[in-house]
């Protein structure tokens, strides 16, 4: 871990924190108790690497959305496995959006800004374009979307989970 990230109390210490086990329960009740709820959850609930339970919920959930900001581990794990994420993004192309979790405020941050363009660099390479790639040190593959698809998932699916479609 980075001294600055601590520093900033970007840390995971499992003696202090909840395993990401117990969020899932967590998750995975209140979705049982409110099966009717309409929410997103940001970075595909962290489920990235757990497809098949998460096909499980959203079959289960028909207004359980996936965002898809990219806290870059999640496209890492998705490219492992590019034709399970394929399916799984054409058979929910209506309700998985776009995120951009980026630095707001550069000024002259170059590092910041930097970061900000891999991340939208994974994600295109990701969504829209094809193969396979390092971006910035980054393996990326790609699944194959139409551009319709793109279109839900970079624009209309947030509308549309925010009601203004």
């Amino acid at each position: 871990m980075k001294p600055e990230n601590i520093e900033k109390g970007w840390y995971y210490d499992p003696a202090l924190m909840p395993s990401c086990a117990w969020f899932d329960e967590a998750l995975e009740e209140m979705l049982a108790k409110h099966p009717n709820l309409r929410i997103a959850l940001a970075h595909m609930g962290f489920y990235a690497d757990k497809l098949d339970r998460l096909t499980e919920l959203m079959e289960k959930y028909p207004k359980l959305y996936m965002d898809i900001t990219p806290a870059l581990d999640i496209f890492e794990v998705l490219s492992r496995e590019p034709k399970k994420a394929e399916a799984f993004f054409q058979r929910f192309d209506d309700r998985i959006f776009y995120g951009t979790d980026a630095w707001g405020d550069l000024g002259s941050n170059e590092e910041h800004r930097k970061y900000n363009e891999k991340k939208v660099k994974i994600v295109r390479h990701f969504l829209c374009e094809e193969g396979d790639a390092v971006i910035d040190g980054q393996f990326t593959s790609s699944i194959s979307l139409t551009e319709e698809q793109q279109e839900k998932i970079y624009y209309y699916n947030c509308l549309r989970f925010m009601k203004k479609l």
